[in-house]
């Protein structure tokens, strides 16, 4: 029996047509106005200040400091403002594709669609526009507060990695040992969300969010139902107050590259009628535990005084300083935090450095025809990092072959 297409391949095969030939010029036309606007801004950044220009952004990773943050202490998140607000780019976006779908409601390809086939055919249409620009939008311009956001947000989860849910909240799992009986099912909620860099339309990286906090929630169900009925709050489970606990500590577990980028770019481009029911609730709640994580200090914390607080840090910064990952300091750890406890959560932070690599190799997937005159300068920043890595590899398997000799 042949394997029956997908919505999104139905559409494809639909706009590839004769008859949608003017819907494709259409968004041809877009893709290339709109790859010139944002050449035409980065340009100008770059004449109004050369010194500081995008694609100098990664040459040095914020280091994280006493209190957890990149780089210096200043305060670069605004805690008014909502993910995505104030994106001009991605406005530009979403009024082209709300007259799009005008255009294409009333093409003889698509006038007759049942309700069930136009949503399938509005989702195809933000896919297909975005995935095309997605290289130049998700990190929209300047370039470089948006990832020096990413990074510091990811040094600030890495020196957290002491807290459990009861410290954030949680009163279903209150202690470091009901944790640990879930570890499963965390692993498997931050892998959920770690696949979200693995996709570029907006809907799939909801998608990703959803499965991640309906492991959560399922997780709070089962921890619930395994205590006694006696030690069972009224109203928990499913509530927010019960999931952003345990979805903060998620995001501290899973921590996942780009996490500051994905929500700003979900926000600002995905149709807004995506974010009804069950999508945009678990949404909200993400984008809460992250602004929390930005802002958390130890007195909005339960069950942990400043002074432990600081120690946890402390431990953490240790065990990220220390290539073999063991810290220096390890007694300032926090007695129900064992060594072995932080190292474990840890694990997959310590495998993500050389995943860090693969990330920021944006154009790796790229066709040479899809290559803009405006990535030339990152494209060469990217050749030099690599030519760079390169080198120290070498350098480093001759030390090796050199000390065993």
């Amino acid at each position: 029996t042949p394997k029956k297409k997908g919505s999104y391949p139905k559409f494809i095969e639909k706009l590839k047509q004769p008859a949608a030939s003017d819907v494709a010029r259409s968004i041809r036309v877009f893709v290339s106005n709109f790859e010139k606007r944002i050449a035409s801004k980065n340009a100008q950044i770059e004449i109004t200040n050369p010194n500081n220009s995008s694609t100098d952004a990664d040459e040095e990773t914020p280091i994280i400091n006493a209190k957890g943050w990149g780089g210096d202490e200043e305060d670069v998140f605004n805690a008014d403002r909502m993910p995505g607000e104030d994106n001009e780019d991605a406005t530009c976006v979403q009024q082209f594709l709300r007259k799009l779908e005008q255009q294409v409601r009333l093409h003889p390809s698509w006038k007759n669609c049942n309700h069930t086939e136009w949503e399938n055919t509005v989702e195809g249409l933000e896919r297909f526009v975005v995935k095309r620009i997605y290289d130049i939008a998700f990190v929209p311009t300047p370039q470089e507060l948006i990832r020096r956001r990413d990074m510091i947000l990811k040094n600030r989860i890495k020196s957290l990695r002491f807290l459990h849910p009861g410290h954030l909240g949680s009163a279903i799992i209150t202690n470091r040992a009901e944790t640990d009986l879930w570890e499963d099912e965390w692993n498997a909620a931050a892998a959920e969300l770690n696949k979200i860099n693995k996709f570029k339309a907006p809907r799939d990286k909801v998608v990703c969010i959803l499965n991640c906090c309906r492991i959560v929630a399922r997780l709070l169900r089962s921890a619930m139902n395994a205590k006694n009925d006696e030690s069972a709050l009224p109203g928990t489970g499913e509530g927010a107050d019960d999931l952003i606990p345990a979805l903060i500590y998620t995001v501290i577990v899973a921590n996942p590259d780009n996490l500051y980028s994905n929500i700003e770019f979900v926000a600002a481009y995905r149709n807004p009628n995506g974010f009804k029911g069950e999508a945009g609730y678990f949404f909200t709640i993400l984008t809460s535990a992250v602004s929390f994580i930005q802002t958390l200090t130890a007195d909005v914390l339960t069950g942990i005084s400043e002074e432990e607080f600081n120690a946890g840090i402390e431990t953490c910064l240790n065990l990220e300083a220390n290539e073999n990952g063991i810290c220096a300091n390890a007694d300032v750890c926090l007695d129900d935090h064992k060594k072995e406890q932080v190292l474990r959560n840890d694990s997959h932070t310590i495998q993500s450095d050389h995943e860090d690599i693969i990330t920021y190799l944006k154009f790796m997937d790229m066709e040479a025809e899809n290559l803009t005159l405006s990535q030339v300068p990152e494209l060469l920043k990217e050749y030099k990092h690599l030519a760079a890595m390169c080198e120290n590899l070498q350098r480093e398997l001759s030390t090796s072959k050199s000390s065993k000799d």
